[in-house]
């Protein structure tokens, strides 16, 4: 599979990128949460950021859910996004933790996470 992690956290260039890809078979993951539901919409296939390390199931349940069920997906984008920036301003020291072997053997099941 190839495919391209945008960072650029700029809804409309994402959006040019897609139009501009589109049926090429690349694929397309977003990094910044408060966009995710937007890249699905125009296209995209999924996210690609180390916050979903931290909630694999909930990022995954948006990515599957967002045209389904969309107010409740938005309510728990708009808190993963929240959460997003507290996970910025934390990251290294939630790296460490998450090398120590006793914690990858605990979250070894959510990893990798397919959408």
């Amino acid at each position: 599979m190839l495919f391209h992690k945008d960072t650029c956290h700029n809804l409309d260039l994402m959006k040019q990128k897609l139009a501009a890809t589109k049926g090429s078979g690349l694929k397309f993951f977003n990094t910044q949460m408060g966009t995710l539901i937007d890249t699905l919409e125009a296209g995209g296939h999924g996210f690609s950021s180390y916050a979903a390390n931290l909630y694999p199931e909930l990022v995954q349940w948006v990515s599957i859910n967002f045209d389904k069920d969309r107010a409740t997906a938005l309510k728990i984008q708009q808190v993963l996004a929240i959460a997003e920036h507290s996970i910025n301003s934390e990251i290294s020291r939630l790296g460490q933790i998450f090398r120590q072997p006793e914690c990858r053997c605990r979250y070894r099941h959510h990893l990798p996470l397919h959408l």
